[in-house]
């Protein structure tokens, strides 16, 4: 039967692109089922906006934890196994969530998801370069995964908020939740092994050595820094948002929903053409150029002009536009400069990006309380992004002195 050559094929395929995109919003789960409901959990939970927000510093930073434990070990197992078992356990912790009325309860439930989720994320984007290793094929399908990390606050938020449209926000946690459990089943049954490289069975010690060597590369030192400071930025942004809107238009929440599926479809949509954008642009360094000075631009634009819901929601959608571009310029610069270290690094890009995400929700909501109304956070996301001009500018130093050891990459599959 034609169905049959989806039951754990041997190599990648169409389906493994789709549950690849399906995966990587379930690693933010928070993104997807916690952030649209922000004010109304805080109402039911009785905490202010900012206490709420750190439900996200905790879920981060248990997801950068596991990742960067798991890191040294990636290249021993396979992807498969580490996917299903992870989204099955963010899937529980959501379920369990739903049910949970505490805040102080609820925290370590967040904590686990967060653990689960680290994985996830790394592993995906670890996946790709697995699956296809030819370059040009890698960052076209790159795109498609990286884009899709926003369908959690672009397709899954708007609708999680329609389920659960007269404040039962319970109901919206709990069907995020058994989708985690079907994509888990669906990774289980129909994914490729993608096992480690066949030099996996190197000693503990070779392979920690080779994880701290990945932070000290020339070039990709350089960019696991930009990508803390531009998570931190980014999931400062959308962390708040609906808070954002809460604030600076009352009465207006029917935009919140729309405004995170703009900003989402902005990002996936760039993300997904994010190959070609590059190729014209003249490389992966140029895009992560570009993109910084425009993300400073754009997310100013979005935080400082509010004039009206329609107005911000459209700055959302550029400022979801630009992101898109950028992370995959910033993925593809990895790749480029990591050498035999590839799994690796990327594994350890996806493991950093939360550790970014974590120090957003927590400066965001520091500065949240702060300032007066929204007026503290307006400042974190202007300054947070000028910021990200300094790992930049260390970045293109270190391009132009180590340009010359950039590694070919390789032209067949690490395994099967």
């Amino acid at each position: 039967m034609r169905i049959r050559k989806f039951i754990r094929p041997s190599e990648a395929n169409w389906l493994t692109v789709i549950l690849l995109m399906f995966s990587v919003p379930i690693a933010g789960g928070q993104a997807a089922s916690i952030t649209p409901f922000l004010n109304e959990m805080a109402d039911d939970l009785s905490v202010s906006d900012a206490t709420m927000g750190q439900l996200g510093t905790v879920t981060f930073a248990g997801a950068a934890v596991a990742a960067l434990l798991l890191a040294p070990f990636v290249s021993r197992y396979q992807l498969r196994a580490i996917l299903w078992i992870s989204i099955t356990i963010v899937g529980i912790a959501s379920i369990i969530t739903s049910a949970i009325d505490d805040f102080a309860l609820m925290l370590p439930v967040r904590i686990v998801a967060g653990l689960a989720g680290g994985p996830v994320i790394a592993g995906s984007i670890a996946a790709v370069g697995r699956a296809w290793p030819n370059p040009e094929v890698r960052r076209a399908r790159q795109g498609f995964i990286i884009g899709a990390m926003m369908s959690g606050t672009g397709l899954f938020a708007p609708i999680l908020r329609l389920i659960g449209s007269d404040g039962n926000w319970e109901r919206g946690v709990f069907v995020f939740g058994v989708i985690c459990l079907i994509v888990a089943a669906g990774i289980f049954i129909t994914f490729p092994k993608l096992a480690g490289s066949s030099d996996a069975k190197v000693s503990l010690k070779s392979q920690l050595s080779g994880m701290a060597g990945v932070f000290v590369m020339p070039v990709v030192g350089s960019a696991l820094l930009m990508r803390v400071v531009a998570n931190a930025v980014v999931i400062g942004t959308f962390v708040f948002t609906a808070g954002f809107y809460d604030h600076e238009y009352p009465g207006a929440d029917a935009w919140i929903g729309p405004a995170f599926t703009a900003s989402a479809l902005g990002f996936m949509i760039s993300a997904f053409f994010s190959a070609k954008v590059t190729r014209a642009l003249g490389g992966p360094a140029n895009t992560t150029t570009v993109g910084i000075f425009a993300m400073i631009i754009s997310v100013s634009a979005y935080a400082w002009i509010t004039v009206s819901p329609e107005l911000s929601t459209a700055l959302f959608l550029v400022f979801g536009m630009v992101v898109g571009t950028f992370f995959n310029g910033l993925v593809s610069l990895i790749y480029e400069y990591s050498g035999t270290q590839q799994s690796t690094a990327i594994f350890i890009d996806g493991a950093v990006g939360p550790v970014g995400a974590a120090l957003g929700a927590a400066l965001g909501g520091l500065a949240l309380g702060l300032g007066s109304g929204y007026d503290g956070w307006k400042v974190f996301v202007t300054v947070g992004s000028v910021l990200m001009l300094l790992p930049l500018f260390d970045l293109m130093r270190r391009i132009r002195n180590h340009g010359h050891e950039v590694v070919p990459e390789p032209a067949t599959s690490e395994a099967g």
